[in-house]
């Protein structure tokens, strides 16, 4: 990762310390944006869904989408810009969002 950004390991290793601190640690982001459902709530959800698709056993559904990124003439790219030219044929981002009903 950190040939790909162009900054050193142990910086790589400082930042993924700090994210792993914020969306794990239940006084910051994870109650927060996280929620575990109970039993009895996750068959509420299940039935809703079952409800809707008529499909059983479901609790959730993902999607995704591409987020397009602009091109930057003149600039020095300090990644390897082919890791994000996707099956589309343009460079991007995915975005992938998982809910309930």
């Amino acid at each position: 990762m950190s040939d790909k950004f162009d900054v050193g390991s142990s910086t790589i290793h400082k930042y993924v310390d700090i994210m792993c601190d914020v969306l794990c640690n239940k006084d910051k982001l994870l109650d927060k944006y996280i929620k575990t459902p109970t039993r009895d709530h996750l068959l509420h959800i299940i039935q809703q869904f079952e409800d809707l698709t008529r499909l059983p056993n479901l609790c959730g559904a993902i999607v995704g989408t591409h987020i397009p990124l602009a091109e930057r003439s003149n600039r020095r790219y300090t990644i390897a810009v082919i890791d994000y030219y996707n099956q589309k044929r343009f460079h991007s981002i995915f975005l992938q969002i998982v809910c309930d009903t």
